[in-house]
């Protein structure tokens, strides 16, 4: 058994207990954007604490992909009954203090979502990702094809998101 399908029950339970396992709220007008980090105290992520920091963060990340297609597959179902203006990726962020400590730092993954008719997915400057923080992220997860990686080409520095998005959601001509 592996350690995601080992802590599946404690993930679930985080999601509920965070709200990210009610779609809906993923399918709202947003302003701009919206991210909904997967925990929001240290002390969830309690069921970890026996892992070492690295096993941790890949298990967040994991479980953050995981969820992440479960709504993709929702938000593409719905789309086949009608109209949705809904758009999710995954973030992996707080690279800043991972980077300070040597890695030894929890990450925070974060479901992101727009509403593509406000039209900021048209003038995000993503591409495709690369480098030691995209490849943290890239050895976390399936090798299946299911997931693309992208970074932020405009990001302040120090402030870093890695994003991971799920297919079919995001069309490879929408980025550079």
């Amino acid at each position: 058994m592996s350690n995601i399908e080992k802590f599946a029950q404690e993930f679930a339970a985080l999601f509920r207990e965070e709200g990210i396992d009610d779609f809906s709220q993923f399918l709202s007008t947003v302003d701009l954007f919206d991210e909904t980090p997967l925990y929001s105290r240290y002390s969830q992520l309690r069921f970890l604490n026996d892992l070492p920091i690295g096993e941790q963060n890949r298990l967040l990340i994991q479980a953050g992909a995981l969820l992440l297609a479960r709504l993709v597959s929702h938000i593409e179902d719905l789309r086949t009954s009608g109209a949705v203006d809904a758009f999710c990726m995954l973030t992996i962020s707080d690279w800043e203090d991972w980077d300070d400590t040597g890695g030894q730092e929890l990450l925070t993954p974060a479901l992101w979502f727009t509403n593509p008719s406000r039209g900021l997915l048209s003038s995000k400057s993503l591409r495709h990702a690369t480098g030691r923080h995209a490849d943290v992220v890239r050895e976390s997860l399936p090798s299946d094809g299911r997931f693309t990686l992208y970074q932020d080409s405009v990001s302040a520095p120090r402030v870093e998101r890695v994003y991971v998005a799920s297919s079919p959601m995001l069309p490879e001509a929408s980025f550079s």
